[in-house]
Parts: C-alpha cells; structure tokens; sequence
C-alpha cells in the first residue's frame, strides 16, 4: 500500500474556496488553509469496525461534532490550520510538539501525554517534528506512518 500522490505536505498553502454556489447557499469567508490532497490505497478493514478505548476510529462527518465532545479531532475537520482530503473520516488524537528540544512529536516530553496515549490498535504518527495524530493500526498503508517530509527535503534551488 502507497501513497500515489501527496502535494508537498507543509509547503503548500491555499485558500480554501467553496465548490460552487447553489440557491440557497451560505456565503462565508475563505479560511486561508493548508490543504493536502492524498490518495492513499488503504488497507482492508480501515476505518476499523470499532474505535479503540481512547475513541480513535470512531466513524465522524465533517462539521458533525462527533469527536469534539470526546476531546478527539476528526480528521475531516480542520486541525492547527490544515485540512486533509482523501483519508478516511475518522477520530483521532492529535498535538502540537510543545518541546524545544524533543524531535519526535509523538515522545512524552514533546507531547505532554504518556507514552501509549493513542490506546491499543493505534500509533501515534508524526508530522515531521511539527506534531502528531494517532493512527488506527488497521489504517497504516503498508504497516507504517505516512512520512509527511516535504518532496525536496526541505530544500530549496
């Protein structure tokens, strides 16, 4: 299982527009975003049939508020400025890194949690050194978190 495309992850910043305008529709302010498109060949059984004992894999809408009142984020909603299309609508666990000098966003000290905070069936993945959400094991394409390093490293010519 791979990713087939990933838009520079971190790099690219857009306005997110509506899809088009229809009688009756609410006019509201684009919300400048990160927006990443992915299309991700996802393994079977992801989302999972049941959500972990922390909520993550919970089945959500965007905009349904599902999560919210377990203090989970889905991951249709937007979170720290970006949103992502193409992953599965689920609840997650997700953070900032909080450490000035911790580079793994999912280690205790970075996260303010305890180790294991994502429950059983999930891991905790990073977002570069940036920050982190939790991932139902099931939901893994190929077994591993999604490395979100930008195409060029980083680099610039």
């Amino acid at each position: 299982m791979r990713i087939k495309e990933l838009f520079a992850f971190g790099l690219v910043s857009v306005a997110v527009a509506a899809a088009g305008c229809h009688p009756g529709a609410t006019v509201t302010q684009p919300t400048d975003a990160h927006v990443f498109d992915l299309a991700l060949d996802l393994p079977a059984g992801c989302p999972p049939a049941t959500p972990n004992e922390n909520g993550v894999g919970i089945l959500c809408t965007k905009g349904g508020n599902q999560c919210k009142a377990k203090g989970l984020t889905c991951t249709c909603d937007m979170a720290f400025n970006i949103l992502l299309n193409g992953v599965p609508c689920i609840c997650t666990i997700v953070g900032i890194n909080t450490s000035s000098t911790a580079t793994d966003p999912c280690s205790p000290q970075a996260s303010g949690k305890a180790a294991g905070f994502c429950g059983s069936n999930a891991t905790c993945c990073p977002y570069m050194t940036e920050g982190y959400f939790c991932s139902p094991d099931v939901c893994l394409p190929g077994g591993s978190c999604i490395n979100f390093t930008p195409a060029d490293a980083g680099t610039s010519d």
